[in-house]
């Protein structure tokens, strides 16, 4: 009841509208996107090269200081800058829809890479909004309402826009003018959100705004090895994230039985985990719940092993995809509130974009060599590496020692 009462507070509801905001244009630069330029004709290649506008996610921490140096002067220096990028994104969007169906690919890719930038560019604002706003023993269910958000726009994006137009009820354009729409579930959470009590001052000069956040962490006796924990904690998930859908195919599962059990199933698994894993973090504290976590999300994997042995039964597909995506879901939770503990209060917009862009990275690396891995392994091999690759995140876990990081109490080494 307590956690009931945590999640309908208005400041978890608006941040959780933050949250949506901020999950809505990736998959309208992504997958969504690929679905209509596919049914304008646009070859497989051309389709490839436009992956390359999400680009802004992985880069974003370049210009993380500036939008620290510069502050808007309305709402507050976090909440105007939430609310100039999600205006941005709401012409942006509009536009795609207005114009799409006639620009060339070229032309629609421009204006994609306009949204995502500007998309990049509100994640760093809302993380950092999100690290100032929440006190330690709030990270936990703060960081699963805002991950519930966004996987929910995820949703809306995604199978929305899919069967809005799938079912002949609009085309691409008009699902995407509705989509900017929606935009103001976001716009709407922001102007009623609560201002952070209080923030860092603002950087006087360049130097500032880029070099001491930097300097700050690389002082730390355990900068480096958080760095490193932050690359390789979500190892296991990026390894097998990446061939989920071609081993499912493979082994049988059907395209249909990919959308109910790994797409609709799968979402709705991760929501209930990712929720549980903030009530979990504020009840275990944030060091011991990332030893649950961690093990949990490597040891779910072996669920794919399993499948690799056995082949195609629904029953163990339907079990497995569960108990990954809920194990998924449990470990974003803890992770999110890890990226906000180690924030400097000084720093946290810069220092989150560059641990979160480090994340990102790792996964994009991961995931472009993991289908030579699989061709090497063998699937059982290749997703009992991905369970083994668990072991360096959990060795960096002794070792680091964040206690006298922030206020976040939660990390004491005991």
């Amino acid at each position: 009841m307590d956690a009931i009462k945590t999640y309908t507070s208005r400041r978890m509801l608006t941040l959780g509208a933050i949250g949506f905001s901020s999950g809505l244009p990736l998959m309208l630069v992504g997958g969504t996107l690929q679905q209509w330029l596919f049914g304008r004709g646009v070859g497989v290649a051309a389709l490839g090269f436009l992956s390359l506008v999400t680009l802004p996610y992985v880069l974003k921490v370049l210009w993380a200081p500036l939008m620290d140096r510069w502050r808007p002067g309305i709402l507050g220096p976090r909440r105007g800058w939430l609310l100039v990028t999600q205006g941005l994104i709401v012409l942006t969007v509009a536009g795609l829809g207005i114009t799409g169906q006639t620009l060339s690919v070229a032309g629609v890719g421009l204006l994609a890479m306009l949204i995502a930038v500007f998309s990049a560019s509100q994640d760093i604002v809302a993380d950092g909004y999100r690290t100032d706003l929440l006190r330690a023993d709030e990270r936990g269910e703060g960081a699963a309402i805002f991950v519930t958000g966004y996987r929910i726009a995820m949703i809306v994006t995604g199978a929305g826009a899919s069967i809005l137009v799938g079912q002949g009820w609009m085309d691409w354009g008009a699902a995407y003018l509705l989509m900017a729409g929606m935009m103001g579930v976001g716009i709407l959470g922001t102007i009623h959100a609560d201002e952070p009590d209080s923030l860092p001052p603002q950087p006087m000069n360049l130097r500032e705004a880029i070099v001491a956040p930097l300097a700050e962490f690389l002082s730390r006796r355990d900068g480096v090895m958080v760095l490193l924990f932050v690359v390789l904690f979500r190892l296991p998930d990026s390894i097998a994230g990446a061939m989920t859908v071609p081993f499912l195919l493979d082994i049988g599962v059907s395209n249909t039985q990919i959308g109910l059990y790994r797409n609709a199933m799968g979402v709705a698994t991760t929501i209930a985990g990712t929720l549980l894993g903030g009530v979990v973090v504020n009840a275990l504290g944030l060091r011991k719940s990332l030893w649950v976590f961690g093990i949990l999300q490597a040891v779910s994997n072996l669920g794919f092993w399993l499948l690799s042995l056995a082949g195609m039964k629904v029953s163990l597909l339907i079990g497995v995809l569960a108990v990954e995506n809920f194990c998924g879901g449990l470990a974003v939770a803890g992770f999110f509130a890890f990226l906000m503990s180690q924030c400097d209060r000084r720093f946290t917009v810069t220092q989150y974009a560059l641990l979160s862009s480090l994340m990102a990275v790792m996964g994009t690396l991961m995931g472009s060599f993991s289908g030579l891995a699989a061709g090497w392994l063998g699937w059982s091999g290749f997703f009992m590496m991905s369970v083994l690759a668990s072991m360096p995140a959990l060795a960096l876990l002794l070792l680091i020692h964040p206690s006298n990081r922030n206020d976040d109490v939660s990390m004491s080494p005991t």
